[in-house]
Parts: C-alpha cells; sequence; structure tokens
C-alpha cells in the first residue's frame, strides 16, 4: 500500500491496533483503511463506512475524521442511509467503488496475480469465502453497477433489497 501511495499512521504504544492506512485520492475525498472497514471521504457528500466482512454502507455527515480510529468506536456517528441522505450515500459508494476497482487493477497490473493470489489466500484461511485475485477488481466493478447506475429511484429499490437503507 506505501508502494501506491498510502501513509501508514503507526498504532499508539502499547495498541493491539493495526496501522492506519490513508490516501488523498483528489483534492476533496479520502480513504481510510483499518483492519476492521474501509471510510471513504468527500467533502462535498460526506463519508461512508463499510465493513471489512460486510456490505452495508454506513454514512456519516464528516468527511474527515478528527482523531484517528483506531476502533470501531472512533468513527464518526454512522447509520444506515435513509431518503435524506441516500443521494450523497450513492454519490459516496460509487466514487468508493471506483477508487476499490482502480486500485485493484493497479495490484494486478504491477503486484501481479500471484501476489494478489497470496493475499486473497491469507484472508481466505479456510473459514471465508472469497473472491478469486483474477476477480478482484471486476467484481467492484459489477458490485457498482448493481448498487450505482441507473436512476436514483432505481438504485434506491437494490439498497432496499439488500438492507442498506432505511424508510
Amino acid at each position: 500500500m506505501l508502494k501506491y501511495g498510502f501513509e501508514r499512521i503507526e498504532k499508539p504504544a502499547k495498541s493491539k491496533a493495526a496501522s492506519i492506512y490513508q490516501i488523498e485520492v483528489s483534492e476533496t475525498a479520502r480513504v481510510i483503511l483499518r483492519g476492521f472497514g474501509i471510510y471513504y471521504g468527500d467533502d462535498r457528500w460526506g463519508g461512508l463506512f463499510l465493513q471489512r466482512y460486510g456490505f452495508r454502507p454506513r454514512y456519516s455527515s464528516l468527511s474527515t475524521m478528527k482523531k484517528p480510529a483506531w476502533r470501531v468506536e472512533d468513527l464518526p456517528k454512522l447509520s444506515l442511509p435513509g431518503p435524506d441522505t441516500f443521494k450523497e450515500s450513492r454519490l459516496l459508494l460509487r466514487d468508493l467503488i471506483e477508487w476499490v476497482y482502480s486500485y485493484e487493477r493497479w495490484v494486478l497490473d504491477v503486484q501481479g496475480v500471484e501476489y494478489r493470489r497470496s493475499t486473497v489466500n491469507l484472508w481466505k484461511n479456510g473459514k471465508r469465502k472469497i473472491i478469486c485475485a483474477e476477480e478482484m477488481a471486476t467484481t467492484w466493478a459489477a458490485l457498482g453497477m448493481f448498487f450505482c447506475n441507473g436512476d436514483e429511484e432505481h438504485s434506491a429499490d437494490c439498497w432496499s433489497q439488500f438492507g442498506m437503507l432505511t424508510k
């Protein structure tokens, strides 16, 4: 990740938390990676958090964090998107997915498929279902098309079907 341009924030002394990795992806947006998930913030729309092993976006009106999020409890106040925050949440998810897609393409192009396979096998650890290394980027692209393409009403229906939107 450092090779890609991420900044590593070392954990506090005596902490068992993993390092935080963050990168500015545009003049208004940033990605913050944690062992427990990814936070994407854009000054225009707020922030969106995806847990590592779940796909239920949580929205925050805050695009940045006042202090590093060493624990889930350190994240800004998050909630399932609702009618009043769906537009922003959809834009944030779209941009986050586009960023993850481009990052995964970079990993394959620069680090190689064997590198990605080795990291995916570490995640799998015999217990988890995984996406194979060759399909990681295109799977993210497919998620983006399903949840973020089309008109807002269609997207809201998709989000609702998967319990990602409050009424």
